[in-house]
């Protein structure tokens, strides 16, 4: 995914959307993963998993939060553009597989 996602920025057209459809990619397999995980667990350990799962969701949104707030600080992009919401996208994919990769390394 990553490698077709670098060859999408690389045509230097369209960045906004090649983030955009790289970040829903990765909320995918997030919720693939996450189903996969569950589907082999106890009902104990499921809900053991659910609760951390919402934990996690409150610092995700915490996160996308400040990262749209810090790029908009840091003046190089203008809000509502498409450089500015390609750099959010991004930052968010990032974000969301490294919860993939928790959730995979658990199963």
């Amino acid at each position: 995914m990553k490698s077709d996602y670098q060859k999408c920025l690389n045509k230097g057209q369209n960045m906004r959307n090649c983030a955009f459809e790289y970040y829903n990619k990765s909320d995918s397999l997030l919720n693939v993963s996450y189903k996969n995980l569950k589907a082999k667990m106890s009902s104990k350990e499921q809900s053991k998993l659910k609760k951390e799962q919402l934990e996690w969701l409150k610092k995700r949104d915490q996160f996308f939060q400040k990262v749209y707030s810090d790029t908009k600080k840091e003046g190089n992009f203008i809000e509502g553009t498409q450089d500015f919401e390609m750099i959010i996208y991004d930052e968010q994919a990032k974000f969301v597989f490294g919860r993939v990769k928790e959730l995979i390394n658990k199963g």
